[in-house]
């Protein structure tokens, strides 16, 4: 599992960049993580999501993300951007691959037949 560190927000002549639509986040992600989902570091060619950490359209009675700001963006596949949705983010109950070492949530183990 790579770690993910999209650093800062990019910037253009010494400033903060501003975006007006969150596709525009896109290079950028790319630029700093690459092509593979944040979530399950599947490389892929095409085809990524920008994902909210924070869901921008969340569930009744939450808090939405700021859909165009940087801290609250990833790139992820489409399976996994499905499948986390509109859910509520619970920072202590979820690893996040940008603030935990996600790598931890696995484990390898040699096939007993090699």
């Amino acid at each position: 599992m790579r770690p993910i560190d999209k650093g800062s927000r990019p910037q253009l002549a010494g400033k903060n960049l501003e975006v007006k639509s969150y596709a525009e986040w896109r290079k950028h992600l790319i630029d700093r993580i690459g092509y593979y989902c944040s979530y399950c570091n599947i490389p892929l060619s095409h085809s990524l999501n920008i994902e909210h950490v924070v869901p921008k359209v969340p569930r009744d009675g939450e808090n939405a993300g700021d859909y165009l700001q940087w801290e609250n963006v990833l790139l992820a596949c489409g399976p996994c951007n499905n499948k986390k949705g509109n859910n509520p983010i619970k920072p202590d109950q979820l690893y996040l691959p940008e603030n935990n070492n996600t790598f931890i949530s696995f484990q390898t183990a040699q096939h007993p037949d090699q």
